[in-house]
Formats: structure tokens, sequence, C-alpha cells
């Protein structure tokens, strides 16, 4: 079997924002809103290529992934990795197995989580959007600005955070993307694995895979000895659906 881990927004779907000169289709709405689309390219690739388990590896909460979930089950996806890799889907039924055993490992982050709860509030000057056990976060003015600050204040060893143009996000230090794939691959112990990412939080990912697919912006951050650059002008969802077709024959029908 042939497995893709695989990011999500500004990954494999692009926020409606970001204008790229190819042809796509609408991905995701909300409110009657086009949110986000996914290029014809990567859509029809990922949709005809049965040979290719898809999974992704996202930090959405259940209710963001249940915006893109019909785009996501036009692919060979029968798991979904949610919340920062917390929450594993199951045909779209959560596994309370695998819950319960990411309840169990971030215990002994709880009293950090709330410390970070609180300095985000405080910092971010902004009601929190998402809060649980797994994972908080909140759209602020000058993310890297609220997030230098909280990283004085917070144990690192317990809580990651990480940022994206608008928003600021603080999960256990234990539930990386990469040790969600890791524990994944237990159950599907893949023959070839793929993953592509757009930012530090994939990092992790790259580690336990066979072949990373990486933007030219993380290549020098990636030890991999497999990894495949894709540099700046190409599309990444585009690139990494020829990386496999070229590295395992599996040409979309």
């Amino acid at each position: 079997m042939i497995t893709l881990f695989c990011d999500l927004d500004n990954t494999i779907i692009y926020s409606h924002r970001k204008m790229l000169n190819t042809s796509k289709r609408v991905a995701e709405m909300l409110n009657g809103v086009e949110q986000s689309y996914i290029t014809e390219r990567t859509f029809d690739y990922l949709s005809s290529c049965r040979s290719v388990s898809f999974v992704p590896v996202t930090t959405r909460t259940p209710q963001q992934y249940e915006r893109v979930k019909s785009t996501i089950e036009s692919f060979n996806c029968k798991y979904a990795l949610i919340l920062n890799g917390a929450v594993l889907l199951n045909n779209g039924v959560v596994d309370d197995l695998w819950l319960n055993e990411s309840r169990e490992l971030v215990k002994g982050s709880a009293e950090e989580m709330g410390k970070a709860t609180t300095l985000l509030q405080q910092y971010g000057k902004a009601p929190l959007r998402y809060r649980d056990e797994f994972l908080i976060y909140s759209s602020v003015q000058g993310p890297k600005v609220v997030a230098e600050k909280m990283k004085n204040d917070i144990d690192g060893s317990q809580v990651n955070l990480f940022l994206d143009s608008r928003k600021v996000y603080c999960a256990p230090s234990i539930l990386t993307k990469g040790n969600a794939i890791r524990r994944l691959m237990i159950r599907l112990m893949p023959e070839l694995s793929f993953a592509v990412g757009d930012s530090e939080n994939d990092l992790s990912m790259f580690e336990y895979v066979d072949v990373p697919v990486v933007p030219n912006a993380l290549a020098e951050m990636v030890s991999n000895p497999n990894k495949v650059i894709v540099p700046k002008e190409e599309i990444l969802s585009d690139a990494a659906c020829d990386v496999i077709e070229k590295v395992t024959g599996n040409k979309s029908k």
C-alpha cells in the first residue's frame, strides 16, 4: 500500500484569497461563500489513483474538517488525523481507542496548556476561537509578536506554539503531526509513504516517511535524505502528485 500523509490548508487546498493561475474547483464552502479550492490536476489525480491511500493530517477542528469532508471523500481516504493528530477519524467516525490514547498522552501538559490559554487571551487581546485539551487558538493582531511573548512564559517541552498569518495555536508538545503518523503507521504498515506540508508545524511529518515533498522554503530544515524539493514557482499539491506518479508509476486514470 502507498500512503500519502498530507497537510490540508495551503498544501492541497488553497484559500480563496490566494490566486493561482490554473484550473481549479471549489473545495470548501461556508455560509454559501467559497472558502478554499483545489486544483484540477490534484483533484483528478487523487480521485482516480485508487492505489494511493490519502490520509489528511491537519490542525483543523472537527467542525472545520467537516467543511472539506466531501472533497476529501472523493479520494481513497479511510483515515483522517485532525486536531494536529489528536483525533483519528476512521471512515468519518471518531476512533475511541485512539482518542483515549491521546488523552493519556496529554495529561502531563494540562497545567501548561491552562497557562497558555491565559497568556493567549492576555497577549492576543482577542477571544479564543477554539479550546480543548488538545488545541487552543485565537485570531490575533501580529501573530509573531504574540507568539514570541508567550514563548518566554511557557514550557516548550510541554506546549508547542505555532502560527500562521492570522492565528496563534497552542498544542501539547507530544501531539505533533509526526507522532500521529508514527502511531498510525503501526496500524497501516505502508509499503511506501509520502508526506506533504507547507509550514514548520509539518516538519515532524517528514521524519517518519520514505519520501517527503517539501517547499523550497522548508528544504534546509528537513534532514530526510529522500526529500523532494518543490521550487517556489510550482504549485505544491500538483508537484506532489507529479512526484508520486514518477516514483510509483501510478498514473491517474
